[in-house]
């Protein structure tokens, strides 16, 4: 039996490809201010990969935020616009991983939780081009955000792939959650090195527990041709 024919990675961008975390997190927290609501540390555990969108909505329903969504939005987005577009930094690691996908003929995508004005803006604002994947999906152009699997089943859709043939690379919980929900292999890259299992990250095929600090390109190319020897070994071990 031969190995699974992998086709397509599927990026994250916040935390994943672009090291916006910390801006967003400063971001958010101003606007939040601005509307008279302080959160505990806790509360921001859950918030990366969530979308902007599930954001304000989850915002509204449990802490009182009042306002039209798309004008909280616009505002919430001109917060970030104004402190990322001097600080935006990607990986070097993951990029690379990128770029060595596409050098080896797979498709390559971003499937993010931010708008897509912010998407193309954060690229650039990191010196990358918007054409460094084949296509880009935003969370705003599918029902639901993660982690729900929408944003990943429609870039799986967009470019023509089965879900079995794709990878994604995420950072976050919720986008480990989409990921398995969409039927995708998933590589995790969390925030915050884990000093703990995790009922969430360990669903992940595979999982650098230290995060971006201990990842680079060639381990996960290294990982991905054990992981799918030991697919095959198991498809052929459950054959009758």
């Amino acid at each position: 039996m031969s190995k699974p024919a992998l086709s397509t990675i599927i990026f994250d961008l916040d935390g994943t490809l672009l090291d916006s975390e910390p801006t967003y997190h400063l971001a958010d927290q101003a606007f939040l201010a601005a509307h008279g609501l302080v959160m505990p540390a806790a509360f921001w555990e859950s918030v990366p990969g969530m979308g902007s969108r599930n954001f304000l909505t989850m915002l509204q329903s449990k802490h009182g935020l009042v306002g039209n969504i798309d004008q909280l939005l616009s505002e919430k987005n001109e917060i970030f616009r104004s402190m990322a577009s001097q600080t935006m930094r990607f990986f070097p690691e993951t990029v690379r991983f990128l770029e060595e996908a596409k050098a080896a003929g797979l498709k390559t995508a971003i499937a993010s939780g931010s708008s897509p004005e912010i998407i193309r803006n954060s690229l650039l604002w990191a010196g990358l081009s918007v054409d460094c994947v084949d296509m880009m999906a935003s969370a705003d152009e599918v029902p639901a955000g993660k982690p729900a699997p929408d944003v990943f089943l429609e870039t799986c859709r967009r470019l023509g792939q089965h879900p079995r043939n794709c990878l994604v690379v995420e950072d976050s919980r919720a986008g480990v959650l989409a990921a398995k929900a969409a039927g995708i292999i998933c590589v995790a890259l969390p925030g915050q090195p884990l000093s703990n299992a995790d009922v969430i990250y360990n669903q992940a095929e595979i999982l650098y527990q230290h995060g971006m600090a201990s990842f680079t390109s060639q381990s996960l190319w290294k990982l991905l041709d054990v992981f799918f020897d030991r697919l095959v070994i198991a498809e052929e071990n459950a054959v009758p």
